[in-house]
């Protein structure tokens, strides 16, 4: 419980100091999206093979490895193919499992729309322009501002704020420490989604919130005796050979920041988050039956 209660206290940290990096230059603000996805984000899905092991109580056979790879590629192909729905399928998939970990009240859908929207919805009202050139690159075309409109509607920004205010209340109704610190995060989300560029308010809570926690999690259910440290060190060990990929492809995207590709960057990096999630969200997010 102490761990993520000191997650979610950093996961505030975080996403309001994002809010101070409005002046920093794009090139900035991607080497410090790298810099979080080499740390935690690209690291904290290496692990998803030894959750399905953990939970169904073997080992994955090659059935497992063969879906998590077709669903990948599916994804990818989708993109390729029609990347509006793509994009769409991805902003849906993002709301349910960046909120469903988190969720812990009896108003679960409250807390997991409220938390998984806030950076979709808020980021494309308050940074529309900033937002909607995101969309331009990842849908290769002249739609970002579209998608923005539709977005930051007074329709979904008043569900979205039902949804923040059901929750808040919910959480702070708990009245324990981990709730209300929960609460107070889920506030910090919200001001990084509005006040901060989009690029540095997603880093701070994919890295910063979402993935660090996942890391704690994980930790806890694959070696419940082992402290932190510990229990980290022996997932890198048992995933190694992941770990080090999802590591390669890290070095890679800081490969195309160095040669000024930000437009490839940028593509390679919600693109292939896209894809990875899907397996991911679909073996983590669903309780696995012995």
């Amino acid at each position: 419980m102490k761990r993520l209660e000191a997650g979610f206290a950093f996961g505030a940290a975080a996403l309001a100091l994002s809010t101070l990096g409005t002046s920093l230059s794009m090139t900035t603000q991607y080497l410090l999206l790298l810099l979080g996805m080499l740390l935690t984000g690209i690291v904290h899905g290496a692990f998803d093979a030894l959750i399905v092991a953990k939970r169904s109580g073997r080992t994955p056979g090659a059935a497992f490895y063969l879906i998590y790879v077709a669903a990948v590629l599916a994804m990818l192909a989708l993109w390729w193919l029609a990347p509006l729905l793509g994009l769409l399928v991805f902003l849906l998939l993002s709301i349910h499992h960046f909120g469903a970990g988190d969720a812990m009240t009896r108003l679960r859908w409250a807390e997991i729309f409220a938390r998984g929207g806030a950076l979709i919805v808020l980021s494309a009202a308050g940074q529309a322009q900033a937002t909607a050139a995101i969309y331009d690159v990842l849908l290769r075309s002249e739609q970002g501002a579209q998608i923005v409109s539709w977005l930051a509607s007074d329709l979904v920004v008043r569900l979205w704020g039902v949804g923040f205010l059901l929750a808040l209340a919910a959480l702070i109704s708990k009245a324990t420490a981990l709730a209300c610190l929960s609460a107070l995060e889920l506030c910090c989300l919200a001001l990084a989604a509005w006040f901060a560029p989009p690029i540095l308010a997603f880093a701070a809570f994919f890295c910063g919130s979402h993935a660090l926690r996942h890391l704690q999690r994980t930790a806890s259910e694959l070696h419940p005796a082992l402290g932190l440290k510990p229990a980290l060190w022996q997932m890198l060990k048992d995933a190694r050979l992941i770990v080090a990929g999802s590591l390669l492809s890290a070095f890679g995207l800081l490969l195309l920041l160095a040669v000024d590709s930000q437009a490839w960057l940028l593509s390679s990096v919600f693109v292939g988050l896209a894809a990875l999630t899907v397996p991911h969200a679909f073996f983590v997010d669903r309780p696995i039956k012995r």
